[in-house]
This record gives C-alpha cells, structure tokens and sequence, in this order.
C-alpha cells in the first residue's frame, strides 16, 4: 500500500499532465481556464503531501478540530 503523501503525489503530477495536455489543444474550448482549475489542483495536492511528509502522513493532520467536547463552535467554519 501506498503512503498517502506518495498517492497525493502521483495526483498532482497527473493533474499537472492534464493541465498541459488541455492547453496544448488549439481547438479545445475555455482551455486557459481549464487549465488553471487543473493547474490550481495540483498545486493543492503537491501542498498537501508536503503537509503529510511534515506531519508523518498522518491524515487528520489536514483537518481543523471543532471545538472542545465535541462542542460545535459558534460560527461556522467554511
């Protein structure tokens, strides 16, 4: 089985790939926009296995806790 930092990594490069791919195509329709979705979700993907390298790929290293107890805090969290 994979590390999850390794998995997150095979993602953001094949996002990547993709992302080129689009903007390569002359006849491709919103390709500078596709593009910079993909291009933009790789970069989220490489930024969070970096994250998991960091913190031992531990998962619940990437989500924010609620409040104490179990508690749901008074606003909410977007």
């Amino acid at each position: 089985m994979k590390a999850r930092s390794r998995e997150l990594l095979d993602h953001a490069i094949a996002a990547m790939v993709a992302a080129i791919d689009v903007y390569n195509k002359p006849d491709f329709p919103y390709r500078a926009e596709s593009f910079t979705i993909l291009a933009l979700n790789a970069w989220e993907l490489l930024l969070k296995a970096k994250w998991l390298v960091m913190n031992k790929n531990r998962l619940n290293s990437l989500y924010m806790r609620e409040g104490k107890g179990g508690k749901r805090p008074r606003y909410k969290r977007t």
